[in-house]
């Protein structure tokens, strides 16, 4: 199985999404976006929270607003079964 990594992207200019996916497309297909908007908006991200997050349900959209301070992370998509 390949190496997990947590990817970041801007949805909608309103919410911050990432999801621990083993690649980009497979991260944009979990958000529900288009590969182009992933590779224009997202990327793989280093933030610990994010990484430790994502990773705790691999496969599980979560998302915030931007700007909020404090603002928590809701999971929006549930991980897939294994």
């Amino acid at each position: 199985m390949r190496q997990l990594k947590v990817y970041g992207v801007n949805l909608n200019g309103h919410y911050r999404g990432i999801v621990a996916a083993t690649s980009r497309t497979a991260a944009a297909r979990a958000f529900g976006i288009k590969p182009y908007h992933m590779r224009d908006f997202g990327s793989e991200t280093g933030n610990p929270e994010e990484v430790a997050l994502a990773l705790s349900r691999p496969g599980a959209v979560f998302q915030r607003a931007y700007g909020g301070i404090g603002a928590e992370w809701k999971e929006v998509v549930p991980a897939p079964a294994p």
